[in-house]
């Protein structure tokens, strides 16, 4: 029988908090260990709810997915007058990021959900691994797990040629309540993902939980994001 291990999830968003579960439900001894001194609030808007973002929750925790994310029955294509262009039945389903980290942080011991942590150096020992915070905390764990995001220290470290690369394209995202929209533009936009596609840029629109996570429509959120292709260095 393998002797459970003394693991360090480093970060605790969505990815670290699975990790740590997945470990802890396996026997192992884990703690997680956050940068933010507050738990993590809303980022990044809607996100596509796809089996590898909810198998945690369905599978192991048992979780209604009917309560926390909401489902799209249509693909559409709106032209610059708002006209249906192009209509096709599919099924999507999209959550929020804070629904989904919330409902993954009641599934971990807030104990050991470590706040007010972060990483600046880590290196291997005899027996594992120690991990070095800015706040001068030396921690030592049998494996340590990076899931710091975006500006990993860890992945810095591990791969350094491993740097991020202008896309083309830049984003701006934002979020409107179903409750404060006219009613024609919930009906068009409430029911499917929905696209406005032009030259060098498209829009894209689908509904997702309110900020308290309410999936109900009437008191849902739109959730939208434009795309536009920028070369590298334009202002």
């Amino acid at each position: 029988m393998v002797e459970p291990l003394h693991i360090v999830v480093v970060g605790g968003s969505i990815g670290g908090l699975t990790a740590a579960c997945l470990l802890r439900d396996s026997g192992h001894d884990v703690l997680i260990y956050e940068r933010s001194a507050v738990e993590l609030q809303q980022r990044g808007a809607g996100i596509g709810f796809l089996p590898a973002t909810y198998r945690y929750l369905k599978d192991r925790a048992g979780l209604d997915l009917a309560s926390v994310c909401v489902q799209t029955d249509f693909i559409r294509y709106l032209n610059g007058q708002g006209d249906v262009t192009y209509e096709l039945s599919h099924s999507y389903l999209f959550s929020s990021w804070n629904t989904v980290y919330s409902n993954m942080l009641h599934q971990f011991e807030p104990e050991k959900y470590v706040l007010g942590h972060e990483l600046v150096d880590f290196k291997n020992t005899n027996t594992g691994a120690q991990a070095r915070f800015a706040n001068g905390s030396i921690v030592d764990a049998d494996l340590l797990i990076g899931a710091d995001g975006i500006g990993s220290v860890m992945r810095t470290q591990l791969q350094p040629s491993a740097t991020g690369q202008y896309a083309g394209y830049v984003a701006w995202r934002g979020m409107a309540p179903e409750s404060v929209m006219p009613s024609e533009f919930v009906e068009r936009l409430g029911d499917s993902i929905t696209y406005f596609v032009y030259r060098d840029s498209h829009i894209l629109v689908y509904p997702i939980p309110s900020s308290d996570g309410d999936v109900s429509a009437g008191n849902r959120m739109i959730n939208f994001v434009w795309y536009r292709n920028y070369a590298e260095g334009d202002e």
